[in-house]
C-alpha cells in the first residue's frame, strides 16, 4: 500500500526543518576567512600592531592615542561550489546527508557566494553563485532532484 501523499509530504517539511535547524547549529561553529588590518587605536580591539607602535613612538617623550596602532580582524566573502552526486546511489540516509551538507554550506557561507551542481548523467547548476536562494527552497531542490516518488 502507498503512502498518504499528504502524509509524505507533511514528513517531508518536517524532516526539511529538521536538517535546517542541524545545519544551522553545525554551521554556527568554525571561523570564516580574515585578513588583518592595522587600524588607529579603538577600545575594542584586543590585539595590538607593537612594531608599528614602537615606530610610531620613536623620539616622543610619551606614548599618545595616535600613536597606538591595532590590528583589526576584517571578515572576506568567500567563493565555493559544491558538487552534489544525484545518481541512483544517493538514497534514503545518503540524500538526507547530502541535503544537511547543502545546509551547512548554506548557513555557512549566507553572506558569501557559492554555487550548489548536482550531476547524475549530466551536471546541473542548482544554485548560480551570484543568485540568492531561500534555504528551505535550496535543500528540497537538492534532494528531490532525481528523487520524486
Amino acid at each position: 500500500m502507498a503512502p498518504d501523499p499528504t502524509r509524505k509530504r507533511i514528513a517531508r517539511k518536517i524532516l526539511i526543518r529538521m536538517i535546517l535547524r542541524l545545519a544551522a547549529q553545525i554551521a554556527g561553529k568554525g571561523i570564516g576567512a580574515t585578513k588583518y588590518v592595522d587600524v588607529p587605536f579603538k577600545p575594542s580591539l584586543e590585539e595590538f600592531n607593537l612594531e608599528q607602535t614602537l615606530e610610531n613612538q620613536l623620539g616622543k617623550r610619551c606614548l599618545d592615542y595616535q600613536d597606538i596602532i591595532c590590528i583589526e580582524r576584517i571578515r572576506t566573502k568567500s567563493a565555493v561550489s559544491l558538487i552534489l552526486d544525484a545518481s541512483n546511489s544517493m538514497q534514503r540516509e545518503k540524500i538526507i546527508i547530502a541535503a544537511l551538507v547543502v545546509g551547512v554550506l548554506a548557513y555557512k557561507l549566507r553572506d558569501d557566494y557559492y554555487s550548489v551542481i548536482t550531476f547524475n548523467d549530466y551536471a546541473q547548476i542548482v544554485k548560480p553563485i551570484t543568485e540568492d536562494f531561500e534555504m528551505e527552497k535550496l535543500i528540497v531542490k537538492c534532494w528531490i532532484f532525481n528523487h520524486e516518488d
